[in-house]
């Protein structure tokens, strides 16, 4: 009954009440039954809802409102997301293995130490994902695809993105020096920007990442 209420347009202040609600309820069912079940919330209403450190692996949240919601050190591993609205949402140091966010709306979400591994930010037919000032810092972004998605001002230091996918994506002068600036992968001599360590771009992003970091 409370996620269908969630699926329903209510004033702020009814809202605000039933995800207060919901955070103590699914908090409370994760203690009692675990997490064998992934959880529905497709379409549920849950702005600024705080569900750090929950076990929602495998959750569907397609086009859910999650507007400044706190995901820090949640298990997202495998969650379905097409077109969830995670504006300005902390999902720091979560685990996003292989989610597939694809058409995501994630402008100013904080990804900070998350793991991305084989996450998916594909485009759908409503456009690319929206990833616009979003800080990848030290995230783990291998074999991720953020093809064709709006990366304009986001940041990648220390960010490892070896293997992963970014072209067709957007990407201003402020996420090409933080894409220089990514982690170095290997050792010794051989050691290289993650960046340069199979990472697929457009050519023309390849000669200029070169450029800012006065490769040849």
């Amino acid at each position: 009954v409370l996620c269908a209420n969630l699926g329903v347009e209510h004033t702020p202040l009814v809202n605000r009440f039933l995800v207060r609600a919901f955070e103590r309820a699914i908090s409370l069912h994760l203690a009692q039954n675990g997490s064998t079940e992934p959880i529905n919330l497709a379409s549920c209403r849950l702005p600024r809802v705080d569900l750090s450190g929950l076990d929602l692996h495998g959750a569907d949240l397609a086009f859910s409102t999650l507007i400044d919601a706190n995901l820090r050190n949640a298990n997202l591993r495998r969650v379905r997301g097409i077109e969830v609205d995670l504006k300005r949402a902390t999902l720091s140091d979560a685990d996003l293995t292989e989610v597939r966010f694809n058409g995501a709306k994630c402008p100013g979400a904080h990804f900070h130490n998350a793991r991305l591994v084989s996450a998916e930010f594909r485009p759908t037919e409503n456009g690319g994902a929206d990833l616009r000032k979003a800080e990848f810092f030290g995230a783990r972004l291998q074999g991720a695809h953020l093809d064709g998605a709006d990366l304009r001002a986001a940041r990648f230091e220390n960010a490892n993105l070896s293997d992963a996918y970014l072209v067709g994506a957007q990407l201003d002068p402020i996420a090409l020096r933080s894409i220089v600036n990514a982690e170095k992968v290997g050792h010794g001599q051989k050691r290289k920007p993650s960046w340069l360590n199979n990472a697929r771009f457009d050519e023309p992003v390849i000669a200029e990442l070169k450029r800012l970091s006065g490769r040849k």
